[in-house]
This record gives structure tokens, sequence and C-alpha cells, in this order.
């Protein structure tokens, strides 16, 4: 708990660094600057409060009704699919005050930005789920009874990457009420869920009560976007969703051991991204593009010599 704590403290500390370098620079008023963050902040920390009860109430559940061994291996398999999940929540979290002082495009940047998501963190899902016992064995035989609850909760990637890039969209707007709802019914219904599954399935039933949740949250999301009228390429997501699924499942069928079926998902996936024209250029260079210049520039100088 103090090391999550610290993490927070060395935040606020490089903020306060950072504000203090900028008030020298700026005329903004200290007075109407705290109240637009204020309004803003409320639709934002509520949903991560519900969020963290939506996320984390499963393993309470389980603990309580299933045991410590069943709770251990869920948490285990939460961790492994909360790893994965950082190199989308990276991109969004990096791209939003990249989107909040844009005034064209923003929807064409956010769904790139939705594809890029999808291609990295897709492939590595489906290698998991197809050698889960494998990945789980890392932490120990003990944590493999974890295996189902890992494959379940990793089907969430998919629509929680969508929801996650609308809500980074409207948010950027300033539909404040439209992430709100999107959040709401993402984890309340995730809470429901958890109540009535976890008792009959526990660890199992904890995942789909999360993937189920995620699916909810994914119906609101396609309901918002059609309100703020952003195209959804159901075709390209169907190609980015069908190409890994298909190589993992072909590659189980046959038996392949993970030591070459894991390299072969990720590599021959990426490379048929590419020949389908699903990854073009231009979204590895909108995607690079949201890293810091000294960073983004050099990467995408790298890919152009390539």
């Amino acid at each position: 708990m103090l090391g999550y704590a610290i993490a927070a403290v060395i935040l606020s500390f490089i903020l306060v660094t950072q504000l203090l370098r900028v008030k020298k620079e700026s005329t903004i008023h200290l007075y109407h600057a705290c109240k637009d963050v204020l309004i803003a902040s409320i639709p934002s920390w509520i949903p991560k409060v519900m969020g963290v009860v939506g996320t984390h109430l499963g393993t309470v559940l389980i603990f309580g009704t299933s045991g410590a061994s069943q709770a251990g291996s869920y948490f285990i398999a939460f961790a492994i699919f909360y790893a994965i999940d950082a190199i989308k929540t990276s991109l969004f979290s990096i791209a939003l005050p990249i989107l909040s002082t844009m005034e064209d495009e923003r929807k064409r940047f956010v769904w790139k930005l939705i594809k890029m998501s999808l291609i990295v963190t897709l492939p590595i899902c489906f290698a998991v789920m197809t050698y889960s016992d494998e990945v789980l064995a890392i932490f120990g035989s003990d944590y493999i009874q974890g295996s189902i609850p890992l494959k379940i909760i990793l089907l969430s990637m998919f629509p929680l990457t969508l929801l996650v890039g609308v809500s980074t969209l409207v948010y950027s707007y300033g539909n404040y009420w439209q992430v709100f709802y999107m959040s709401l019914a993402l984890n309340m219904s995730r809470v429901l869920l958890y109540v009535v599954l976890v008792p009959i399935s526990g660890s199992a039933g904890a995942a789909l009560a999360f993937t189920l949740g995620s699916i909810i949250g994914f119906v609101i999301t396609i309901i918002v976007s059609k309100k703020i009228r952003m195209m959804i390429l159901w075709k390209e997501l169907s190609l980015i969703f069908i190409i890994p699924a298909g190589l993992a499942s072909t590659l189980a069928y046959f038996h392949t051991i993970y030591i070459i079926g894991i390299p072969v998902i990720l590599v021959v996936s990426l490379i048929l991204f590419l020949a389908s024209r699903v990854l073009s250029k231009s979204d590895v260079r909108a995607s690079l593009g949201i890293l810091p210049e000294n960073i983004g520039k050099r990467l995408i100088n790298f890919l152009n010599k390539l």
C-alpha cells in the first residue's frame, strides 16, 4: 500500500514543478483555472472510483466464497490482463491533451489510435489465451487453475479498447456526462453480475461478469459514437480480430508448442495486417506522433529508413 501511495506522491511533485514552470509564462487566472479543472474532473474521478469497484470487487467476492487459492489465481490472471491493457491505456492517456487542443480531425485521430491499440494488443491477447497454462506456470503451478478466467478476461480487450477510445474523444469535446454514462453502464453492470455469478461459478464467474460488463459498456459506446457521428469501420475491426484469432486457433489445433506458437502469432499477425492494408504508414506515424518529440521523431525516422 505504501508503494502504491508513493506513485501518487511522485506524480504530484512532478505536476507541481511543471505548473510552477508554466505559471511564469502564463496569464491564466488561478481561480478560473481551478474552477475549470474541478468541473472537468468530476465526471472523471467518479467513474474511476466506480471502476475500482467494478474491477476489483470480483477478487474480494472470490476470496469470500471460494477461498484464497482461487482468489490468488484470479488476481494473477487479472495482473496479466492489466499488463497488456497498459499499452492501450498509456496511448490514450497521452492522446487526451493532444485531442483537447485539436480543432479538426479528432475522430480520425482517435480511430487510428483505436486501430493501433488493437493491432498491438490483440495478437498478444490471443497468444496468451492459447498458451495460458504455460504463461501462468511462470508464477507457479498452483496458479494454472486461473487459465479459464484469464482467457475469459482477455476477451474483453476488444470492447474495452473501443470504449476507452470513444470515451477519450467525448471527454476531449467536453461531453462529460456521456463519459459518466459509459462508465456507469460498464461498472454497475459488472458489480451486479459479480454478485450473481461469483457464488455460482467462482473465479470463472467473476471473469465472465467482467467481460459481460465490458460488452454492455461496448453497446453504450456504439450508441454514443452514433450520437457524435463517429464512423466505425467494422470491416477493418473484423480483420484485426479474425487474423490473430485464426492463427491462434490453427496453432492450438495442431498443438504447436508455445516457444514456436507465440512468436508465430505475433509476427505473422503483423505481416498479415500489413498485407491486408489494415495497418498503414499513416496509422503508425499518428500513434508515434503522440510521444514526446525527441522520441517520436527518432522512431518515425527509423521506420522511414526501414
